[in-house]
């Protein structure tokens, strides 16, 4: 069963990635007309950053067979911050407002302060000899693994549904 999940797991990000890889090469054929609007390069620009986090969330996924990472069950409050935010992914439409990308960065603003705080407290366990050292880097890598899943989706869904609005000289309103 293990087998069967981790391939078919497999086969899915090698799907998501050769995706990516059609969507990325079509991307570079756009060219936008010469004074065609603010919008139209926001929208552009958008979409680029949506694909570079995709990317990276792919490779992140990549990283940890899951399975391991979440083999015990200290994280459940991380974990269920992630499934919210591709519970989420899932209701996405064309129709989207932008304003409700805030919920995205709300879960994976949670995510980083769980994060922080949990790894704080491993590493005062390992100083205090209640925790080996080497179980607390597999549980940090676990805590990171959940809080880049958590970030790069949150920006992913960030720019594909509230496009990127340029200032009058083209430069990236950096709002969050």
């Amino acid at each position: 069963m293990l087998l069967t999940e981790a391939r078919k797991r497999d086969d899915e990000l090698q799907l998501v990635e050769k995706t990516l890889g059609d969507v990325r090469v079509f991307l570079s054929t756009v060219q936008l007309e010469e004074g065609r609007g603010r919008n139209d390069y926001g929208q552009h620009l958008s979409l680029l950053h949506t694909i570079d986090h995709l990317e990276r969330w792919l490779f992140v996924m990549r990283e940890v067979d899951p399975v391991d990472a979440l083999r015990d069950t200290d994280f459940l409050v991380a974990r269920q911050l992630v499934l919210h935010e591709l519970d989420m992914v899932e209701t996405l439409t064309h129709h989207t407002p932008p304003e409700e990308s805030r919920q995205w960065k709300t879960a994976s603003k949670q995510l980083a302060e769980y994060r922080k705080a949990h790894r704080a407290e491993l590493l005062e366990e390992t100083a205090a000899n209640q925790l080996e050292m080497d179980q607390t880097i597999q549980k940090v890598q676990a805590l990171l693994w959940l809080d880049r899943i958590g970030y790069h989706v949150w920006r992913a869904t960030r720019h594909l549904i509230k496009p990127t609005v340029p200032s009058e000289r083209f430069e990236v309103n950096l709002e969050d």
